[in-house]
């Protein structure tokens, strides 16, 4: 359910590119180490809500509600709304150790791209199910003979000694596994098992079953520690092992830079905040807003997750009447923080670069899957596209801006603390030393 939340959440904010940073690219020839793109179109998943979401018409118009229409709004004079603060300069504190690449994180960047492309792989060398073996098996369940429902796969990879599917780590019921370690590759093994009383299915539950497993390899699991350039080459699509690696590193390394500006720019954007003044919002633009976002969000939990919306906000711990009200004060927050930016681009004159702005098309059309700019602009009109390229430019003029300072960790305040502690007591007891 944490990734649940946590998607919904990316679906819930407001709209889809305002308030973007820049994403993550790879110019190599190899193919990409991640699909992930850090910070790129706002807070939503636009590859889930571009055929769910109801959308609006273009901003040229009064904004109305429409399935078919890509999502717009009316264009709008920040500076009608906004009283701009300071801007001139930041001071900002970040930690810059959560954006160096490690070598746990490029691990980890590989074992997920392993997992992705398929981290089992038949061993030629085994033929025995061993107690700890991991197998590919096809498996056949019946009672009296008589096979039943969802009682059937193929190809389903079982880790034996923990009775569970290896790659999605579900388990089986009890004694699933049991009749399996002595079997050979090719074997049919007829496993003997008793389904719980309370089990979920009640027309199984209570009763005796037989599985009958026909045995089809032994599987090998790869990791970052075993991995060989056949295997990298076979399925990740990199040629070597160092290259992969290399990869991962450069993937990591856009991404942290991502992440870091990212943070900047939410501090610049704070106290910009802070030192202006939001007098109004919009006539229209807080209602279109929290329409689409309840329509997407909505939408979303349906299609993907067959819950209710009422059903998503008491898993929040909130009443419907509670949670869209949590929403609309995102949805404000939000927009302020654009109105804001929006008053910087208009005070500084900030206008569209060709070149700028198709780097930002492309990369929207790479990070979120869309074939062209006329399947964007078919989710997005590209006049509100263009706004939050405009909307970018003023959030990068801010990190320009910005005089960033290494905030130290509690770890090393505490350490540096101690060593000057130590320090003045060897200065104390040198200096009582000389003078006796």
């Amino acid at each position: 359910m944490k990734e649940m939340k946590k998607r919904l959440y990316l679906a819930m904010i407001a709209t889809a590119l305002v308030m973007s940073a820049t994403a993550c690219g790879n110019s190599t020839g190899e193919t990409s180490a991640t699909t992930e793109s850090t910070e790129t179109a706002t807070e939503v998943d636009s590859t889930e809500n571009t055929e769910d979401a109801s959308n609006t018409e273009n901003s040229d118009t009064e904004t109305t509600t429409s399935s078919n229409a890509p999502y717009s709004e009316e264009d709008y004079t920040a500076l009608d709304y906004v009283t701009l603060g300071d801007y001139s300069s930041f001071e900002v504190s970040i930690n810059e150790d959560d954006y160096t690449v490690k070598e746990s994180d490029v691990y980890d960047l590989i074992d997920e791209m392993i997992e992705n492309a398929g981290a089992f792989v038949d061993d030629d060398t085994q033929d025995t199910v061993l107690e700890d073996s991991i197998i590919k098996a096809d498996y056949v369940g019946s009672i009296d003979g008589v096979a039943f429902d969802g009682g059937s796969a193929t190809d389903t990879i079982i880790d034996v000694a923990n009775n569970s599917e290896a790659s999605q780590g579900y388990s089986f019921i009890e004694g699933f596994t049991a009749g399996l370690p002595g079997a050979k590759v090719g074997d049919t093994v007829d496993c003997n098992v008793t389904f719980p009383e309370d089990y979920s299915e009640e027309d199984l539950a209570g009763k005796d079953a037989v599985f009958t497993f026909t045995i089809k390899a032994i599987e090998k699991k790869y990791t970052h520690e075993n991995i060989d350039d056949e295997y990298v080459s076979a399925n990740l699509g990199y040629s070597t092992v160092t290259a992969l690696i290399a990869e991962a590193n450069s993937t990591i390394k856009t991404n942290n830079e991502n992440k870091r500006n990212s943070a900047i720019a939410d501090q610049c954007v704070a106290t910009l905040k802070e030192n202006s003044t939001i007098n109004s919002f919009p006539e229209n633009m807080l209602d279109t807003r929290f329409e689409y976002s309840y329509q997407t969000l909505e939408n979303n939990i349906l299609n993907t997750y067959s819950m209710t919306i009422e059903q998503y906000a008491a898993y929040q711990g909130m009443t419907i009447d509670e949670y869209k009200e949590y929403l609309k004060s995102q949805i404000e927050e939000s927009a302020g923080n654009e109105m804001i930016l929006k008053a910087v681009v208009e005070t500084e004159n900030i206008e569209i670069d060709t070149a700028g702005y198709n780097e930002f098309v492309e990369t929207l059309l790479t990070s979120y899957g869309y074939d062209d700019e006329d399947a964007l602009y078919s989710a997005y009109a590209k006049s509100y596209v263009e706004y939050s390229y405009l909307i970018k430019k003023a959030k990068n003029l801010l990190v320009e801006r910005a005089n960033v300072t290494n905030e130290e960790t509690s770890s090393e305040t505490e350490n540096t603390e101690e060593a000057n502690t130590e320090a003045a007591e060897e200065t104390s007891t040198e200096s009582s030393t000389e003078n006796n």
